[in-house]
């Protein structure tokens, strides 16, 4: 478990990476402060499950696994939503759909944890969860890059 939960630690590494900086002054900026407050709470989300991850044992039971990602679960599909109800520049709008797109396997992997005992959270699965973060986190960056707002290195 220990390599595990390690693995998840960097899960909250690439939540940061999706934003937390400030919108410019330009054209672009309603967008781009809009970008960032709808990606605010899968930060939040995605750090807690990491600190959450961090303390799961072996005896750790399937409620706390289903509970500790279903916040995880709740914000990206409430980011999701936004992406898809907000108005975007015409620029960004194909990324956008692209990061849409992204989210849905992170999502299913996060809440396939409903599913599964402390036994069912091995490294490959923790792998997968990490590589689904760091594909949102690749394309957070490119809407980023979209609204003019800077890409963080992290992702």
């Amino acid at each position: 478990m220990s390599t595990t939960r390690k693995i998840l630690s960097t899960v909250a590494a690439f939540g940061v990476a999706l934003s937390l900086t400030a919108a410019p002054a330009s054209a672009t900026s309603k967008a781009g402060a809009q970008f960032i407050n709808d990606v605010t709470p899968i930060n939040k989300a995605l750090t807690l499950f990491s600190h959450q991850a961090d303390g799961w044992t072996s005896s750790t039971s399937a409620a706390t696994l289903s509970k500790d990602g279903a916040a995880a679960t709740k914000a990206l599909y409430v980011f999701g939503r936004d992406l898809t109800d907000q108005s975007w520049p015409t620029n960004a709008r194909g990324d956008v759909k692209t990061l849409y797109a992204s989210l849905a396997p992170l999502i299913t992997n996060l809440s396939h944890l409903s599913d599964m005992t402390a036994a069912d959270v091995t490294a490959a699965w923790a792998k997968g969860v990490v590589q689904d973060a760091a594909t949102v986190a690749s394309a957070c960056n490119q809407v980023r890059h979209d609204l003019g707002l800077p890409e963080n290195a992290s992702a």
